[in-house]
């Protein structure tokens, strides 16, 4: 198994800035293709589904940091599935996880204008 580590001396300085030239030019490729792609009306109307998700971001990435934690990691003694599950079945979890996002998500924007992070974030912040 390779760690993507090179052995740089010399002769072989130039390698990661044309490393950097590349990821930096892929980038901008994904982001041009995206907003072309935006710019088109089906796609645009795919991406309508995640305005919910979007607009409690916040709030999402906080609840699946702990949900991660909990259900993979030592650092509680609950689940503790790191290195237990295939890939497999860490792909279904994280996918029902995003699904069970997407619809709370949905049903909190319907009954509130906020996500609960960004109003306790607001509320103090403007104190």
């Amino acid at each position: 198994m390779t760690t993507g580590a090179i052995d740089l001396d010399i002769p072989m300085l130039w390698v990661p800035f044309v490393l950097a030239a590349g990821m930096i030019l892929q980038s901008l490729g994904y982001l041009a293709l995206f907003i072309r792609l935006y710019q088109k009306g089906i796609f645009n109307k795919m991406l309508e589904w995640f305005k919910y998700v979007g607009k409690t971001a916040l709030s999402n990435y906080i609840f699946q940091s702990v949900f991660y934690l909990v259900v993979f990691y030592h650092c509680t003694n609950m689940f503790q599935l790191f290195g237990k599950i295939s890939l497999a079945e860490t792909y279904l979890i994280t996918f029902s996880f995003f699904l069970f996002q997407f619809f709370i998500s949905y049903l909190w924007l319907k009954r509130k204008d906020q996500a609960p992070i960004q109003y306790w974030w607001k509320k103090m912040s403007y104190r």
